[in-house]
């Protein structure tokens, strides 16, 4: 896991991401896109607080509030999700972790990948 860690200037939250995971790479960028961040060079013995979790969970479950979409997994319709099941295993897994976080580096759940009807 190679961590990257981020301060935010007007708050100093600090949040650590994995950078060889491209969702929580997507999760950065759109973090330090708001507000003034600052990279931090050197971070020793960081733990992932409760909070910082809780708000990767919440982002994570936003990310895939689509599924929810009634015409998302309509099998009526001419093009539906087939895998809509996977995508709310792994909300509920999310949601856990929203509800209940706890500090330090997690083991997330991988999101799955959108299989649509042809």
């Amino acid at each position: 896991m190679l961590m990257q860690y981020w301060q935010n200037e007007s708050s100093n939250v600090i949040y650590g991401f994995d950078i060889s995971d491209p969702k929580q790479v997507q999760a950065m960028s759109q973090l330090i896109n708001v507000g003034q961040w600052t990279m931090l060079s050197e971070v020793s013995e960081f733990i992932v607080s409760t909070e910082q979790n809780k708000q990767l969970a919440i982002w994570y479950l936003q990310e895939t509030d689509w599924v929810n979409e009634p015409d998302v997994y309509d099998v009526t319709q001419p093009i539906y999700l087939l895998n809509r099941q996977e995508f709310i295993n792994y909300r509920t897994q999310i949601r856990a972790i929203a509800i209940n976080p706890t500090s330090g580096d997690l083991t997330w759940p991988i999101m799955p990948v959108a299989q649509w009807s042809s």
